[in-house]
């Protein structure tokens, strides 16, 4: 063999060689990669994938560091570890044992390695990535104690609405600190924080964090929306458009006094999952709407329907239906003091006490009635909506002022549920407050009228959630920057009482 040759020879070994470490080097590698998909999203990446790269739809999203498409297969482990939310912390979970008054962060937390890891895998729902937090007190007290107040109404049905169509939701209690905490690491994908603003919190307010010139990384004052149950709306400095609530104004653009508040409101269940009775297994009895004693009495102001009212009726239609009664579950929760200086109070006679009870043990109280009796507490209430859905009409108590007129609505100075002003009977009877006849009269007529159940059409589940949908994908800074620019050229176009500049 030639000395040529076999230097050729020698040199095709050694390029062998460098060629098969070169090789076992990428294998490795490969299998590197392989290993870290698997426990970063919980499956193994498909092979052919690899080679071909990611598929279309993943080109723009944020997938694993590697930018390896996901194989949906079963996931590790270690997936359900970092993504589970602790035991005692999750929606509807009551406060008790692994329940702390830190569990909004260790469910928020959770959403957020959940929503980490969806983006990881490229399998998130197409709603995911657009954020909603809550910073509502109420809605701490809903979530994680069991609270079924108005607030607590609306407040779930919000969240449920949003998660059900597949938005990520996250909890902050009242805690700004760490509603701006949460912000500074997803800013891009906040959309809406929905939250409290009390003078006076231990935890801050939300202009202590928005975002300034000395405080570049806080979050937009156009993201902000007061969280407030009543269409009586309590603004930003933007405008009172920028005030999330329960109840819509019943006043009409161009009314003297109109409120310009943002109506998302709630929905009621499914008519099919709404527990009837028809009308003719019913008991005769009225439902008397209001869960304390105070109610009847001179509390905070007097009642629309006075307690001797109450008793005088029991009487007048027990000659009419022999077995007729009210019913009503009340609580007397004033301070010591209160009662030490105003006396015992007890439910007026003719009016059988249930005591306090809970949410299915109230519908099934209300649904098993012929009424319900507004006697002007509490103010714009879930519960007549739920009456009327159950086919029990509503007795729905209003104060004339000056230039009030008995048949125009809209002049009626005060109304016990403002929101229903122009519902009509059977569904809703208009009582005048404290006008025995009025009362009487509308009493006679509910308890011998059948009425179908009914939901309001802005109360269906499909328009609620078509709101919410609305609310979360509305351009809301092009809105703010035109606000902000006819203020700073002195043309105010917004109704509010704390207006003012902010930043964008």
């Amino acid at each position: 063999m030639s000395k040529r040759l076999l230097t050729q020879l020698m040199g095709v070994r050694r390029m062998s060689r460098r060629h098969i470490l070169v090789g076992l080097c990428g294998l490795v590698s490969l299998l590197l990669i392989v290993g870290l998909q698997a426990v970063y999203t919980g499956s193994l990446p498909c092979v052919v994938a690899i080679w071909n790269g990611p598929p279309p739809n993943m080109a723009n999203r944020l997938t694993n560091p590697f930018q390896l498409p996901a194989f949906r297969g079963q996931r590790s482990r270690v997936h359900d570890i970092l993504t589970s939310i602790p035991p005692g912390s999750q929606l509807g979970v009551l406060k008790g044992l692994n329940n702390d008054e830190n569990n909004y962060k260790y469910y928020t937390e959770a959403k957020l390695r959940q929503l980490t890891a969806c983006m990881a895998r490229g399998d998130c729902h197409s709603n995911a990535e657009n954020v909603v937090i809550f910073a509502a007190y109420h809605c701490h007290l809903s979530v994680f104690k069991g609270y079924i107040g108005g607030e607590g109404v609306w407040c779930n049905g919000m969240i449920e609405s949003l998660e059900r169509q597949g938005y990520t939701v996250l909890l902050a209690k009242d805690d700004w600190r760490y509603v701006a905490h949460i912000y500074r690491q997803i800013p891009e994908l906040v959309k809406a924080i929905i939250g409290d603003d009390s003078p006076g919190s231990r935890y801050g307010r939300p202009r202590d964090f928005f975002r300034s010139e000395a405080r570049p990384d806080g979050f937009p004052t156009w993201k902000y929306f007061r969280f407030y149950y009543f269409s009586t709306p309590k603004g930003t400095v933007i405008s009172s458009y920028w005030c999330a609530s329960a109840e819509i104004e019943w006043r009409q653009v161009g009314m003297g006094n109109y409120r310009n508040n943002t109506y998302l409101g709630y929905a009621l269940e499914l008519p099919e999952e709404t527990r009837t009775v028809p009308w003719s297994q019913r008991p005769n009895r009225a439902y008397i709407l209001g869960k304390r004693v105070q109610y009847f009495y001179k509390w905070r102001a007097e009642p629309f329907i006075p307690a001797e009212f109450i008793t005088r009726a029991y009487h007048d239609m027990r000659k009419e239906i022999p077995d007729f009664e009210f019913v009503g579950g009340f609580i007397d929760d004033r301070t010591p003091e209160e009662k030490e200086k105003l006396g015992e109070w007890k439910v007026p006679e003719g009016v059988r006490q249930l005591g306090k009870l809970n949410a299915s043990e109230f519908d099934d109280a209300v649904a098993n009635s012929k009424a319900m009796v507004g006697i002007g507490w509490p103010a714009t209430s879930p519960s007549p909506y739920r009456a009327i859905a159950r086919g029990v009409p509503f007795l729905n108590p209003h104060i004339l002022g000056e230039h009030s007129t008995a048949d125009k609505p809209e002049t009626w100075m005060s109304v016990q549920h403002d929101s229903m002003r122009y519902e009509q009977p059977p569904h809703v009877y208009h009582v005048e407050a404290r006008n025995y006849e009025s009362f009487f009269t509308a009493l006679r007529t509910a308890m011998t009228t059948p009425a179908e159940p009914y939901i309001l059409p802005r109360l269906r589940r499909d328009a609620f959630d078509e709101r919410m949908r609305n609310f979360v994908h509305r351009d809301w800074r092009s809105e703010a920057e035109r606000i902000l620019t006819n203020r700073k050229n002195g043309q105010e176009s917004e109704l509010g009482v704390d207006l003012g500049m902010f930043e964008l």
